[in-house]
């Protein structure tokens, strides 16, 4: 179907309302959580902090957003906040705006052909989409690395940080199915 008028493209509005849950969940997560924790290396299982993951997640939302202005997203220019790394709070404010500039996103931001850089000197094509999928896939990653490093230091997380957006779909109709054997009547044949 093509959209000709000034409205975003149904399934990507779905990938950016999926970018933005992952975010809040991170965002949920850090609220339980203490400085100490979220600050902590715990080595030498881990060479970082939770903080440093996220902010590592928050860098590459930065360099999209920002390359969406020129169509040239370069993902080895992170910003690397500091900040974010040592700071729940910072780390909560930048979730919000980027949330907020994920909403903004607009029909011409997706008709524009993206040209993506990330680990090597050359540049390759993507879309708005594709780079949404990137970046969700990407932050789910990183907090399951994140549920791990907290589990190591006897935090318990929701059960569905770090789990893919699918596997939960997955796992929700594995579960109603298994509620509709469970209710459906037994057949009996009377001979």
């Amino acid at each position: 179907m093509q959209y000709t008028d000034a409205t975003i493209n149904p399934s990507t509005e779905i990938l950016i309302a999926e970018n933005i849950k992952v975010l809040r969940e991170a965002q949920k997560l850090l609220e339980r959580m203490d400085d100490r924790l979220y600050t902590k290396v715990e080595a030498p299982t881990f060479t970082s902090s939770i903080g440093a993951q996220l902010r590592h997640c928050l860098d590459f939302y930065q360099c999209f957003l920002s390359g969406l202005k020129t169509n040239h997203v370069d993902y080895d220019q992170r910003e690397r906040d500091e900040a974010t790394e040592g700071s729940r709070t910072r780390a909560m404010e930048r979730i919000e705006a980027t949330a907020a500039r994920l909403w903004k996103l607009s029909f011409a931001d997706e008709q524009a052909t993206l040209w993506v850089k990330q680990d090597s000197p050359y540049w390759s094509t993507s879309s708005l989409r594709r780079e949404l999928q990137f970046l969700l896939s990407h932050l789910v990653h990183h907090q399951a690395l994140i549920a791990v490093m907290l589990r190591v230091q006897g935090f318990v997380p929701n059960e569905e940080i770090g789990v893919a957006p699918a596997t939960l779909a997955h796992r929700r109709e594995r579960n109603l199915f298994g509620v509709l054997r469970q209710r459906q009547p037994r057949l009996s044949v009377v001979l």
